[in-house]
């Protein structure tokens, strides 16, 4: 009971701008909250006093968690260059690329998948970028 007395106050003052520190478990908690787009149950709850329950709360985080995750990884790798061979080899996010699943089947051939997995997702540096782009090049479709 002490435990959420000490959340309480300290979450109505920061919400109610009371505290001139903008850090700690409060602030992180909202800062996650709202890159996730998960602020509004705070607000009900700091409203109503309802949250959903532990397992309910669990399933909405995970998801939201997946989605946002997805959405950053979809824009990053349809957007940056450094990504165009290792985007033809790794389609989804939370599944892993048909060489590792290649890999599962057949474990003697690791080192080569592992190899050829590498080759096609080099990044190259920018000082180096010209020798890298002759000297590897990977075609799979």
């Amino acid at each position: 009971m002490l435990c959420k007395s000490i959340f309480l106050t300290r979450l109505f003052s920061f919400k109610l701008n009371c505290t001139v520190r903008k850090l700690g478990f409060i602030p992180d908690v909202h800062r996650i909250l709202k890159k996730y787009g998960l602020l509004n149950y705070l607000e009900t709850f700091t409203d109503t006093g309802s949250f959903p329950r532990k397992q309910i709360w669990k399933i909405i985080v995970r998801d939201r968690i997946r989605e946002y995750e997805q959405n950053q990884w979809q824009q990053r790798i349809s957007t940056d260059p450094d990504f165009d061979r290792f985007r033809l080899l790794h389609t989804k996010l939370n599944e892993p690329s048909i060489l590792w699943k290649i890999a599962l089947r057949k474990p003697g051939l690791v080192p080569q998948l592992s190899l050829l997995l590498r080759l096609c997702t080099l990044t190259p540096a920018a000082d180096n970028e010209q020798r890298v782009n002759e000297s590897y090049t990977c075609e799979l479709m």
